[in-house]
């Protein structure tokens, strides 16, 4: 059975980048083992750029406040 992991995330230039880099090696530790992962992150474009540039999808969380 596979599992699918869901990754929420605040990142931007001030706070959280390393946050969503770890969570991205996370995920790739995780398809790894077989499992799937989406990205549930703020309204920042760098982290949504870092998420799909890493080939996972991502979700926009809406009314938030970054």
């Amino acid at each position: 059975m596979s599992a699918h992991v869901i990754a929420r995330v605040d990142a931007g230039p001030g706070i959280g980048l390393g946050h969503l880099q770890r969570c991205l090696a996370l995920a790739a530790a995780f398809s790894e083992a077989g499992c799937s992962a989406t990205f549930v992150v703020n309204d920042d474009p760098l982290a949504r750029y870092r998420v799909t540039a890493a080939r996972w999808p991502v979700r926009q969380l809406t009314g938030v406040i970054s």
